[in-house]
């Protein structure tokens, strides 16, 4: 079961922390909106439900990462694309719907996850990018 812990001093009101216990374990889980309150970015929600108002996004394909010159950049431009288009798509599909970028763990899936949720952001909907910035404080 899961409860929801709003935390007052650490994060953002809008943030939401999620908590499972697992035996001994507490796993925490973040559900943080990026983009209007339509467009959220989770981690670690394998085997949450989100409910019907929410749709879990694992756009797959997009999140190739070939390691080719490591040091270049997290992704390629047809990743960009792809995920664009994947992004777009489920938008259209499910207008009523709040979109979570569920996102793999680990900081290099986050990292990536937040790159193309930023390029989104800067080519599809001309967001500046000093104010796509603001959108990722919270990190």
């Amino acid at each position: 079961a899961f409860r929801c812990f709003r935390p007052t001093q650490q994060a953002p009101d809008k943030f939401l922390a999620f908590y499972q216990q697992q035996g001994q374990d507490l796993c925490m889980t973040f559900l943080h909106p990026v983009i209007d309150e339509e467009i959220y970015l989770a981690q670690k929600v394998d085997g949450f439900t989100f409910g019907p108002a929410f749709r879990c996004f694992r756009p797959k394909k997009a999140l190739r990462y070939d390691a080719y010159c490591d040091d270049f950049g997290p992704m390629n431009m047809a990743s960009i694309v792809d995920f664009i288009r994947l992004l777009d798509a489920e938008r259209e599909t499910y207008p009523s719907t709040k979109i979570v970028f569920c996102v793999d763990e680990g900081r290099r899936a986050l990292t990536n996850a937040v790159f193309l949720l930023g390029a989104y952001m800067i080519l599809k909907l001309d967001t500046p990018p000093s104010s796509v910035a603001k959108h990722f404080s919270w990190l």
